[in-house]
């Protein structure tokens, strides 16, 4: 799931630790601050609903390449591999959530990515069938469930 917003030049501040305070500005996108936690969840959930609204197709044809994997051996390895790759982001993410709200994940990797796509999977079905609301009910969603995944230390 690409999302916008959290490329190199993105939000990389907020989902990676800066070393210095140049590398801070670079990260940021020459925006020159490193983030809060709630700035990585506001700008994680933006994102997550802007891929949604701009990019319905593409999000619509990995759903479908993942269901067919299930039926068909040729696909099961590229999307076991773009699937993991997937689970690693939303790691560094939440992770880096939890470093900055002074907590810890209380799931591990597998489940908390299960959780997110499984809310970006049912808003891309809403959407899809017409809910005009899909994008912003996935950015609240997001947000609240960014907040659950963590616990303090």
């Amino acid at each position: 799931m690409l999302i916008r917003g959290f490329s190199r030049g993105g939000m990389s501040a907020c989902t990676e630790p800066a070393t210095s305070a140049s590398a801070a500005s670079y990260s940021a996108g020459a925006r020159g601050l490193i983030c809060s936690s709630n700035q990585l969840r506001d700008g994680f959930a933006a994102g997550l609903a802007q891929t949604l609204a701009e990019d319905a197709t593409v999000h619509r044809l990995w759903y479908a390449l993942r269901t067919q994997s299930l039926f068909e051996e040729s696909f099961r390895q590229d999307v076991h591999d773009i699937d993991q790759s997937l689970e690693r982001m939303i790691w560094r993410i939440v992770s880096r959530y939890a470093e900055l709200s002074g907590a810890v994940p209380y799931l591990s990797s597998a489940p908390t990515y299960a959780v997110l796509d499984g809310l970006f999977q049912q808003s891309l079905l809403t959407q899809l069938s017409g809910r005009d609301d899909s994008a912003g009910q996935l950015r609240s969603n997001v947000g609240q469930v960014l907040d659950r995944l963590v616990i303090d230390r």
